[in-house]
């Protein structure tokens, strides 16, 4: 029990350091009427009208963007130009929020009204310079280094490495993504003979749920459930109702196909391990037995889960997921959740 206990805990430590890491930060966004875009290098919406230019500075490709993007329409440019160690990105006339996906760091969402930008303007570019503070920390100690062995005459040089940009107000970065879910149990459980005709029998679940992106599409699903499982046995002569009640932590890769700003499809599928609360099995002809389920049973199960939900406007989800348990008594289960993210 201890060690499927410390098993969990490492997995959520796991979990939370991974967020730390590869995100990038805001060091500033601003309108620059300096930056004249080449008519060469316009780009014009569905009505012909000119696009804003996001100028970009960051350590990291830009592989995807998601609000009011537009497009190369020449097969020959790229969609997102690098110009030296800025990269180019068009988003139409009134776009007031943007995501960026990087090929190695987490996205970040963009709130114009948050740097005192209402909308963007077409035919104006405005300059985005981002920074990663793991990186600027790994710098510092490296100068630091330099220094000590250097002495005195690296000063100038460290000092110049070290210093840290001023952060503006952040947007809300969407590298974590919490919510609700609540729905419908439909279980059952496969034994050995002679129970191997058990039926199915409804319970709910409920919990929170937790959404890393790894990637443009990648994205890491978790969550805690409270979730009832159980069975139905009936042969004609023993007919018996069991019910279990569990703490089920998935672990899926997940799979997010971004189809439009509302709608989205994610599929995953992975291990889950549950730990068990409390339950009992019934007697429902003879009424000789209601005894405690986690007495015949061990509390402990695992297996594997596979999911799909859909996303609509990046908040309310409609999904379904199947676990197959492979412990001694063999769980099954199909659940449909309503859910929320924030």
């Amino acid at each position: 029990m201890r060690r499927h206990r410390l098993l969990t805990l490492l997995l959520l430590t796991a979990t939370l350091s991974a967020m730390a890491q590869n995100e990038f930060q805001i060091k500033s966004f601003e309108h620059r009427p300096d930056r004249v875009i080449p008519s060469a290098d316009r780009r014009y919406d569905l009505d012909k009208d000119p696009c804003a230019l996001v100028i970009v500075q960051a350590g990291d490709d830009i592989v995807s963007v998601e609000g009011n993007f537009m497009k190369s329409p020449d097969s020959s440019i790229p969609d997102i130009p690098r110009k030296g160690m800025e990269q180019w990105v068009y988003l139409t006339t009134g776009t007031k929020k943007f995501r960026l996906l990087f090929k190695n760091h987490y996205s970040l969402d963009i709130d114009c009204a948050a740097f005192g930008i209402k909308e963007l303007t077409g035919n104006t570019a405005y300059l985005l310079t981002l920074y990663d503070p793991h990186q600027t920390v790994a710098k510092r100690d490296t100068a630091s280094t330099g220094q000590s062995k250097a002495g005195t005459g690296t000063t100038a040089t460290t000092a110049g490495t070290t210093s840290t940009p001023a952060v503006h107000k952040k947007s809300d970065e969407k590298t974590a993504s919490f919510g609700l879910r609540a729905g419908l149990n439909m279980a059952t459980t496969q034994f050995a003979s002679p129970y191997d005709q058990t039926s199915m029998t409804t319970s709910f679940h409920v919990g929170l749920a937790l959404d890393l992106r790894l990637s443009s599409m990648f994205y890491f699903s978790t969550g805690l459930y409270y979730s009832g499982k159980g069975y139905k046995y009936d042969d004609g002569k023993v007919v018996e109702t069991a019910t279990a009640q569990y703490i089920d932590l998935p672990l899926q890769a997940a799979l997010r196909f971004t189809l439009s700003d509302a709608f989205a499809v994610q599929v995953g599928a992975g291990p889950y391990i549950a730990m068990g609360l409390g339950g009992n099995i019934k007697d429902d002809k003879a009424g000789k037995y209601d005894v405690p389920f986690f007495d015949q049973h061990p509390s402990f199960d695992y297996g594997v889960q596979a999911g799909l939900s859909f996303i609509i406007s990046r908040h309310v989800t409609v999904g379904a997921a199947y676990q197959i348990g492979m412990a001694d008594y063999r769980n099954r289960n199909l659940g449909l959740s309503v859910g929320y993210n924030f």
